[in-house]
This record gives C-alpha cells, sequence and structure tokens, in this order.
C-alpha cells in the first residue's frame, strides 16, 4: 500500500531547538532540491524565528521524508517597508524582524515559502498544502489576529504563475531576485477556498 503524504504541525514535534534545527536542515535540502539555491545559517536566529510563527508554517511527510513545506512572516513596519520596496533579503531575516504583538492593530503577512518537492507536484498534494493553509488562516483570524494584505515574492515561472491563479497582483520587481505580488487578506481566502474545495 502506498504512503501518503500528510500534515505535521509544531504539535507533533517537541519544539526544542535540536528539534527545529533538524526540521530547518530537512526544509533547506528540500529547498536545494528543488532550485532554490541560498545560503543558510543557523545562527541567525531561525530557530526563534519557528518557534514565535507556530500559527504561520505547516511541514509535509511521506513516510519520514519531508516532501512539502510553507511559512509566513508577520514583520514589524520597517521590515514590512523593505517587502512593499522590494529590498527584503529573506536569508538575513532575523527574530528582531518580526512585529512583537501580532494581536495589536492590522497585519501585512508576508508568505515566504511554498515549497513541494517536485517528484510530489500532483494536484492532490497542492490541495492538501493549500488546505493547510486555508484551516491555519482561518485559525489565526479566530484567535483575533488581523490581517490586511498578503505580499510575497515570485521566485520561479511555476509559482509565479500558481501567485496568478490564487489572484495575487504583481507590485514591482524584487531588487534581489524575482517579483513582488500582493493581495487582499478577503480576496485571497474567497480565492483559496474556491480553488481548495472547488465550489467555483
Amino acid at each position: 500500500m502506498t504512503s501518503s503524504v500528510r500534515e505535521i504541525t509544531n504539535n507533533d514535534l517537541k519544539v526544542l531547538e535540536a528539534d527545529l534545527l533538524l526540521l530547518l536542515e530537512e526544509l533547506q535540502k528540500l529547498d536545494l532540491k528543488n532550485g532554490l539555491e541560498y545560503e543558510f545559517d543557523n545562527n541567525i536566529g531561525w530557530v526563534d524565528i519557528f518557534k514565535a510563527t507556530t500559527d504561520f508554517w505547516r511541514v509535509f511527510k511521506k513516510d519520514e521524508e519531508v516532501v512539502a513545506y510553507w511559512n509566513c512572516f508577520i514583520f514589524n513596519d520597517e521590515t514590512q517597508k523593505l517587502v512593499e520596496s522590494g529590498c527584503l533579503v529573506e536569508v538575513d531575516i532575523q527574530f528582531e524582524n518580526l512585529k512583537k504583538d501580532i494581536y495589536e492593530g492590522t497585519n501585512q503577512l508576508y508568505f515566504e515559502t511554498l515549497c513541494i518537492d517536485k517528484n510530489h507536484r500532483s494536484k492532490k498534494v497542492y490541495k492538501s498544502v493549500l488546505k493547510s493553509v486555508y484551516q491555519a488562516f482561518n485559525a489565526a483570524i479566530l484567535k483575533g489576529i488581523r490581517i490586511d494584505k498578503i505580499w510575497t515574492t515570485g521566485w520561479t515561472r511555476e509559482g509565479e504563475k500558481l501567485l496568478k491563479k490564487l489572484g495575487f497582483c504583481f507590485h514591482r520587481k524584487s531588487r534581489n531576485f524575482g517579483n513582488i505580488y500582493f493581495i487582499d487578506f478577503e480576496t485571497f481566502m474567497q480565492n483559496l477556498e474556491c480553488w481548495v474545495f472547488e465550489l467555483c
């Protein structure tokens, strides 16, 4: 019997530094395998970032292999300006770039990564991953986290195609690499619900 791709969340992990370091190494390997090349330094605070943003990341495994993940951030005002100006360097993100109180005011959400292993990019897996995004965002709203817009960077032709399908609008070219896109949160959730649950 063939095993299926399953979601694991922070509740499945012992959220200890060693576990997250190991997980981050697996995510990096997945990125590199699928054409996202970058220099990664575990000491820049990514463990603390993942600990602080458990509402906004999910990982998927088949058997014991990580085959997909996504993650988002809510930045402080200064870092959000870097996003909108196309100047954000993602590998330099540190814990200090995060907004301290995401329950205060309305937030801009930065969708940093959605990566699915090239050997598992079936319609079923795409739907499972995007369904988890929808469910996580709904859960965040129910907790009182208010989101105005979602921002992201399109790195690949396939990624930009998906962004356009989900209704994202082109904002500007990144000064580093790729193109910056945005969408109103409510519109995104409506489009995602329609696509994932085949309502239209």
